[in-house]
């Protein structure tokens, strides 16, 4: 279970909330404020109009994010660390430690696709990469969605999800948000795009199924393409 940011206090969130998969995820249905992410997994069941309208641009990657003294940012003391957090976060990093969540998440994935259920190993592995209930919960849901449609659009042994920043976006510390692209053909049998997506991640101990160092607390994006605020992104439930 990830580290909690408990200095900031999630406010209400709107009514419609984005649709998201994680990992080789699906969208993700608002949060109880407005489940985040997915009305239904979108890669289950996608609207022609939303699969016509949703492609992301892809733009090159740029920004940076800076920790500042102080903040509760974890450090290794140590060169054998290979997840070691550099002084400033930049999106070539981020995206090393996306690729790595991303990975996590599809391990997950991949069990309760083979098992047909919402295994033991399943929920270990997202509670190590995700910083609250709320969101495992969210994720949960997608994958019992995705059982009762039969696995629809789900590849027999999925693939992970590749997700690659577009552009660092200014955030409270020790919280780093990003604009990102998501690439979900390795899981999905047909072809899913995508409204412009965002990740917040929080730092967090690392562990043996989680060695980055880091955890989400914002995966998915708006319907209406917006980008949400770094007030909302950053806080946990």
């Amino acid at each position: 279970m990830g580290a909690r940011h408990s200095a900031v206090v999630r406010p209400a969130r709107p009514t419609v909330r984005r649709p998201a998969p994680v990992g080789a995820t699906a969208l993700r249905a608002a949060r109880p404020r407005a489940l985040p992410r997915r009305t239904t997994a979108p890669w289950l069941v996608c609207a022609a109009s939303l699969v016509a309208a949703c492609s992301p641009s892809i733009v090159r990657a740029s920004g940076t994010a800076t920790v500042p003294t102080g903040a509760p940012i974890p450090t290794t003391t140590t060169t054998a660390d290979p997840w070691a957090v550099p002084a400033v976060i930049d999106a070539t990093y981020l995206n090393r430690v996306l690729a790595e969540l991303d990975h996590i998440d599809g391990d997950a994935y991949r069990d309760a696709r083979a098992m047909k259920a919402v295994t033991p190993r399943y929920l270990e592995l997202e509670r190590s990469i995700r910083a609250d209930d709320t969101e495992v919960a969210l994720n949960t849901k997608i994958i019992r969605n995705a059982m009762a449609q039969d696995w629809r659009n789900v590849r027999p042994l999925p693939g992970d999800r590749h997700t690659a920043v577009i552009r660092m976006i200014p955030a409270p510390a020790p919280c780093v948000f990003a604009a990102v692209s998501v690439n979900l053909d390795d899981f999905t049998l047909k072809s899913v795009k995508y409204p412009p997506w965002s990740v917040a991640l929080l730092p967090a101990p690392p562990s043996n199924d989680n060695p980055t160092h880091w955890v989400l607390v914002e995966d998915g994006f708006e319907l209406d393409g917006s980008i949400p605020s770094a007030t909302h992104a950053c806080a946990t439930s």
